[in-house]
């Protein structure tokens, strides 16, 4: 333990070390910017849920979901799933990404649609989409 807690010790002094604390991606940036004024809550495939939620400057709050739409239970707060979404992020560049055509069927078509990187958004009016105990059980 205090070997490491040494070796830690010496790596945060270090001239070439340093945190930066104000680390802001450009895909997180680009989907901040595309998401203003449209409402802070969305779902998408678990990694880029958990990924935007935390690095995000908008505190948009991400609740992870499979590809068919079903919760992501294991992995966070059954209360998140209360809040109705304004958006839905899709990730081309992922296997794992949520299924578009599910989308549509599910929810309609979105108000508008951006491409930020490899994700594309999908907004709908804001809070429109309720996850009520049908979305859930779905």
């Amino acid at each position: 333990f205090i070997y490491i807690l040494i070796n830690l010790y010496i790596l945060n002094h270090k001239a070439e070390f340093q945190l930066n604390m104000n680390y802001y991606p450009p895909d997180v940036r680009c989907i901040d910017e595309a998401l203003h004024g449209h409402g802070h809550n969305g779902i998408a495939q678990y990694w880029d849920a958990n990924y935007l939620t935390s690095l995000s400057k908008e505190k948009l709050q991400i609740v992870p979901v499979n590809p068919d739409l079903t919760p992501f239970y294991w992995s966070i707060n059954v209360k998140k799933f209360e809040n109705p979404i304004s958006f839905i992020l899709l990730d081309s560049g992922n296997s794992y990404s949520l299924n578009k055509n599910i989308i549509l069927a599910k929810y309609g078509n979105p108000k508008k649609e951006v491409t930020c990187y490899a994700r594309n958004i999908l907004i709908y009016p804001r809070d429109s989409i309720k996850m009520t105990s049908k979305f859930i059980s779905n």
